[in-house]
């Protein structure tokens, strides 16, 4: 299948330069010779931008909750498998703990939406949770009002968001709910780095 071919197929969710750069990466995971090394740096310094702020949001020996949907076979994305399986590797030698990994079922209203994860199973998460010291997210969470947001526990732990979806909503939560954002930027470049595809918002 060409490559245009499979980028056509990516999520509606998934920016088209992170769909290019899943595209380039699946023969990576397969660690095909021919794949540009630079497809699998990208993947690789996504992974340490996100432990360094993991470190700097939980602190020594902070628990950390990993959290991702669902997957279907149809949302298949080597690219973020790659990055979470570093995340969830480096957090011990980063003085970090797992606490716990959990993949939440995807919101069956996103196209209406736009949302992956529902509010109810997401408040539910940060509760069940509300003694840890960081979460973090795979995909965008929901939009919570600032009532809602009242009603977690307090304190509860940090949240950090790390995923090539695009988030566009993230404006619309109540300021400092998420204290780091690693999300692609909102106008792709063609170039296939960390530096270009991303940005880390705090």
């Amino acid at each position: 299948m060409p490559w245009f071919a499979r980028i056509r197929k990516c999520p509606v969710h998934v920016s088209v330069a992170a769909c290019a750069v899943l595209v380039a990466l699946a023969p990576a995971c397969r660690r095909t010779p021919s794949v540009p090394n630079e497809v699998v740096q990208t993947a690789d310094a996504l992974t340490t931008a996100a432990l360094d702020e993991a470190v700097a949001l939980a602190g020594a020996g902070g628990d950390v909750v990993l959290v991702d949907v669902e997957r279907t076979p149809e949302m298949a994305d080597p690219f973020s498998a790659r990055a979470m399986s570093g995340i969830r590797g480096g957090l011990a030698a980063r003085g970090l703990s797992l606490r716990a990994e959990e993949r939440l079922p995807i919101n069956p209203d996103i196209e209406r939406t736009g949302e992956a994860l529902r509010k109810g199973d997401f408040i539910e998460l940060v509760r069940r949770h509300a003694s840890a010291k960081l979460i973090v997210l795979f995909v965008p969470p929901p939009v919570l009002t600032s009532a809602e947001v009242g009603a977690l526990p307090t304190p509860r732990p940090k949240i950090m968001l790390v995923t090539n979806w695009q988030a566009p909503r993230l404006t619309k939560l109540p300021k400092g709910f998420i204290q780091v954002a690693i999300v692609p930027r909102a106008e792709g470049a063609s170039a296939v780095d960390f530096a270009s595809q991303f940005e880390v918002i705090k």
